[in-house]
């Protein structure tokens, strides 16, 4: 899953640079099929021809996630020169991705779940088991499996047709968000801070104290308990007792436990669409997607 993550992020930079040189050359920019075409010819390369052995579809909805961005860019440069929009409104460059920040690869098809057996098919890796935290409604879209907090979660989207959800509640309150009072009501009630920051203080300064002598990267110790503290603060993005229910994070109480959910509406035709909710997930077998130091494979942009 390293050498996964990491090829990925091999192939969005190398070809980001070159599509820099190709809009600094000429002020124009690869198509999605151009940049396909180069990957060809990255994996027929005899310096690059490791790019055999990851997923191609991870690879090429790498070069997607860039040629979108890429876009983006385009076009809010041409609606500036229209006037359109404000300098500050201008969408920044695709920048250069790093290791530490994006270690993450996603199957846009090719995956296979079965929720009976909590495992997922996922192509070059087989089947790997995983840590179900709630029922995947709807048809599998896409898979993104990442590293977060020294844990791989996955990531799962899937489609479906909903009702247009109604409000079973008649009356109205007015919150005013703070900071030293986490929200105030219309009605007088008040909620304090959450303060998950405090709650973890001590296992914070524990784990820097440790590595403070050696200093040789402490933050790969300290990163755990950073995910926890901000983590815990997290709230559900809806009220939807569903996507909230049956969610446990390992190493926090109950109480303190966050969901990790996502839901985004659409609409096709006269049915709302629900895209989501996203299921997070960690492996449960021992061993599975854990890669030794001494395996991560030494050649260079392998992330």
């Amino acid at each position: 899953m390293l050498r996964f993550a990491g090829w990925c992020c091999f192939v969005f930079n190398r070809a980001l640079a070159l599509q820099k040189e190709l809009f600094e050359l000429s002020g124009a920019h690869a198509s999605y099929a151009d940049q396909c075409a180069v990957l060809v010819d990255w994996k027929q390369d005899k310096e690059t021809d490791w790019l055999n052995e990851a997923p191609s579809q991870a690879l090429q909805q790498s070069l997607k996630n860039l040629d979108a961005a890429w876009t983006r860019r385009l076009d809010s440069l041409k609606k500036l020169k229209q006037g359109r929009i404000k300098r500050a409104q201008l969408m920044g460059e695709p920048v250069f991705k790093k290791k530490e920040k994006h270690t993450s690869f996603r199957y846009p098809q090719g995956t296979c779940l079965e929720q009976n057996n909590n495992r997922i098919l996922l192509p070059k890796l087989s089947w790997v088991r995983y840590r179900n935290s709630r029922e995947v409604l709807g048809a599998v879209k896409n898979v993104t499996v990442s590293l977060a907090g020294g844990r791989w979660m996955v990531s799962i989207q899937t489609e479906r047709e909903v009702e247009a959800p109604v409000h079973r509640s008649a009356t109205a309150v007015g919150i005013d968000m703070g900071v030293v009072r986490l929200a105030t009501l219309s009605e007088g009630t008040i909620y304090g801070p959450r303060n998950s920051f405090r709650q973890h203080q001590a296992g914070l300064r524990k784990s820097a104290a440790i590595h403070e002598p050696e200093k040789p990267e402490p933050k790969k110790e300290v990163q755990p308990e950073l995910e926890k503290s901000e983590g815990s603060a997290r709230l559900p993005s809806h009220p939807c007792s569903q996507c909230t229910s049956g969610l446990s994070t390992q190493g926090l109480d109950r109480d303190q436990q966050k969901p990790r959910d996502r839901v985004c509406r659409g609409s096709s035709g006269k049915q709302p669409v629900e895209l989501g909710c996203w299921q997070h997930a960690e492996s449960g077998e021992q061993g599975a997607g854990q890669v030794r130091p001494e395996s991560i494979d030494p050649r260079p942009g392998l992330g």
